[in-house]
């Protein structure tokens, strides 16, 4: 009798589970599409998703809980608490600091990611999602770019800023490269597929160049064959000679885009403080400046805005119209959480890089180059931007890492492969 109620009691319960994951896929699929077009959409799917985890993880226990590394697990927790007393305790803005710490809610979307049951075919389903996303938002940017039905822009954005519009689209355009080179069983491969990706990295890339982002230009041609290096050097040497050709033709044929390009190095010297590339070496010297008035925790998360604004007063530093954040995650932490945020936001970030290169010694390439990949953006891209202070890419990088990191969990359709446990 007691087996007979036990396995009712089995088959209820995956029935519930298997409900859950189908809604899941579903407030996934629209976080991943509103990704390229609605903050509002991020934040609104983002946190159902987030819930739906919390609710498929409490009814599958039949899955292994130890999937993340225990070093990245106890660092975020420790980067979680110093951030949230920096904001209460150290700020002087606490309002504005409990906001930037509100924004961390997408890193427990992406570790519930990981670790929940969510099937591949689940996981493919809002691949596909996030994909055509990409090819979507990159094919509004270069009709922005040429005025066809939208109107004519000088950098492309299709509904969000151009920096995060580029930022975005270089994760979407890497990972499908990543997927189109290196030999994996996330996506079948079949010419329609094949097609798919070649299609969304050309979306995105041409998105990102016409966004006129000088930073994340600099980043995907740094990632983008630093990865296919670390897989296989004949395929980084042929994707990089290739690109080139590529880009040369493109730069030949647009002034506008020679231009720019030109600018990465002649603003270094032409900008002054109202320039993009001179403000951003003023925020670097008031992040300094912040450092050196309080060199072990900061001003205080929430701050920065107030302080650059205060060195403007007492004339430190010149007057420019941007004061809001640094425009560098390691700048940025180092003003507002000093020498001990410094440390432990490096020490999370190498600890993702060791995530994605066990991942590789385990035997699971593509989850290991794509966490690597992501991670790898996201500093380049952090040397300019404070990428991670903005709620959309945090929500984005998170997103990817759950969402790729997590492929091939244990679940009744797909048994466990490889564990990877402490450290």
């Amino acid at each position: 009798m007691n087996e007979a109620v036990a396995d009712t009691h089995n088959r209820v319960f995956s029935a519930r589970a298997k409900r859950i994951e189908q809604v899941l896929v579903v407030t996934l699929g629209a976080f991943a599409l509103s990704a390229f077009f609605s903050q509002t959409g991020i934040n609104s799917f983002g946190l159902l998703s987030l819930l739906l985890l919390l609710i498929l993880k409490m009814h599958t226990r039949f899955t292994r809980k130890d999937y993340l590394p225990r070093p990245l697990v106890i660092w975020t927790i420790i980067m979680l608490v110093n951030m949230a007393i920096s904001a209460v305790i150290v700020s002087d803005n606490r309002l504005r600091g409990l906001v930037e710490l509100k924004r961390q809610w997408a890193i427990f979307l992406g570790g519930l990611l990981v670790i929940s049951p969510l099937s591949d075919q689940s996981r493919k389903k809002i691949i596909y999602v996030f994909i055509a996303g990409a090819v979507l938002a990159g094919i509004m940017g270069v009709f922005q770019h040429f005025g066809i039905l939208l109107k004519h822009v000088d950098r492309s954005h299709a509904f969000a800023h151009p920096i995060h519009y580029a930022e975005t689209l270089s994760f979407s355009g890497a990972i499908a490269l990543m997927l189109l080179l290196i030999p994996n069983d996330v996506l079948p491969r079949n010419r329609k597929v094949t097609f798919l990706l070649l299609l969304t990295v050309l979306a995105s890339f041409t998105g990102v160049l016409f966004s006129l982002t000088r930073g994340v230009w600099i980043s995907l041609a740094a990632a983008c064959p630093l990865i296919l290096f670390l897989y296989r050097p004949r395929k980084a040497l042929i994707f990089t000679l290739s690109a080139l050709a590529v880009l040369l033709v493109i730069f030949v044929q647009s002034k506008e885009l020679r231009t720019r390009a030109t600018s990465i190095y002649t603003s270094l010297y032409t900008e002054g403080p109202y320039g993009s590339t001179g403000s951003r070496f003023v925020l670097w010297k008031a992040s300094l400046l912040m450092f050196e008035g309080s060199p072990l925790v900061g001003e205080g998360v929430g701050d920065f805005d107030d302080d650059v604004n205060k060195l403007i007063a007492q004339k430190e530093i010149a007057p420019i119209s941007v004061t809001c954040h640094a425009h560098n995650i390691f700048f940025q932490a180092l003003a507002t959480q000093g020498l001990v945020g410094l440390v432990i936001l490096c020490v999370v970030l190498a600890q993702l890089f060791r995530w994605g290169m066990k991942m590789l010694k385990a035997g699971r390439p593509i989850n290991g180059y794509l966490i690597l990949l992501v991670t790898l953006l996201t500093v380049l891209e952090g040397l300019t931007e404070y990428n991670l202070g903005v709620s959309k890419f945090l929500a984005v990088f998170m997103f990817s890492l759950g969402l790729f990191g997590g492929y091939g969990v244990a679940t009744p359709e797909n048994p466990i492969r490889t564990e990877i446990r402490r450290g």
